[in-house]
């Protein structure tokens, strides 16, 4: 029987190992196939937006920034002895209209839908995928969408038709836009992670030069995230996920409830293979 493959998908540079590093090490130590797919890694075409050039800017990555983060990615995923790859597919940042207009040019990106014409990307994002596995038993393992970035909640989209085709899939608590809030809604797996997982994540974490200042400001920013919410994991399958959605009218976290509605719009609220129980090793 062939080994079961583990393939985290990152909707950008960073996300799998920041939210998942600590499973992604326990993976390989014990053997396993494990593999990141950053799925919109593809470079920048035409003229940046106004928006791309200042975050490039505060990215400090070189005049070249996605290979940038490419090779970051590729350091980060070896420091936890698994590979990384990417699909040519541009981030959210750069993707742009049949006009050639910016498909979102600010704050749309974070908590708004998805753009006229993005919704086709699962159509080449799932053969991809199914291509890469070829043939073999996977566990795909999903960003949640928690923050309502538009590239997450597409990724999370992708769990119907991943499952259609057989597979297991897992979704994963979006690290950084978590900041210790809860998250799922029905049974999940909840990991506190060991000393050596942890200090094993941070140190591919720093890999990502360009994304620290940003997102924590320095390294010891990135420290602090990582020894506090960062250091627990949450997963959950996603039959169970798609079964416990809820509208943002319900009483509990309003925060979550509305990212899960944003996501009910993608994912059914039932899906077609249940009873893929959550790996042991989560």
């Amino acid at each position: 029987m062939a080994m079961r493959q583990h393939l985290f998908l990152s909707p950008h540079f960073d996300d799998a190992v920041g939210s998942c590093g600590g499973l992604i090490a326990r993976l390989a130590a014990r053997g396993r196939s494990v593999r990141v797919l950053t799925v919109f890694g593809g470079l920048p075409g035409g003229t940046l937006s106004p928006l791309a050039r200042r975050i490039h800017e505060r990215w400090g990555a070189g005049p070249q920034p996605v290979e940038e983060r490419r090779r970051e990615d590729a350091r980060a995923c070896a420091m936890l002895s698994c590979r990384s790859a990417w699909l040519d597919i541009p981030d959210a940042l750069y993707r742009r209209d049949d006009g050639g207009a910016s498909l979102y040019g600010g704050s749309e990106m974070i908590g708004g839908r998805p753009a006229p014409g993005d919704d086709r990307l699962a159509d080449l994002i799932v053969p991809a995928v199914l291509a890469g596995l070829g043939g073999k038993p996977a566990t795909v393992y999903l960003p949640y969408g928690l923050g309502g970035h538009v590239d997450h909640v597409l990724c999370r989209g992708l769990a119907a038709p991943l499952m259609a085709a057989g597979l297991a899939v897992i979704l994963y608590r979006d690290f950084y836009y978590a900041q210790g809030r809860r998250c799922f809604v029905g049974p999940y797996r909840r990991r506190r992670l060991a000393p050596p997982e942890l200090a094993g994540k941070i140190a591919a974490f720093s890999e990502y030069r360009s994304q620290i200042p940003i997102l924590f400001g320095d390294d010891a920013g990135m420290r602090r995230y990582f020894e506090g919410p960062g250091a627990i994991e949450e997963y959950q399958t996603a039959d169970a996920a798609a079964s416990g959605l809820r509208s943002p009218g319900d009483a509990g976290d309003r925060r979550a409830a509305a990212n899960q509605a944003a996501a009910a719009s993608l994912v059914p609220e039932k899906v077609g293979v249940s009873g893929l129980g959550m790996p042991d090793l989560v």
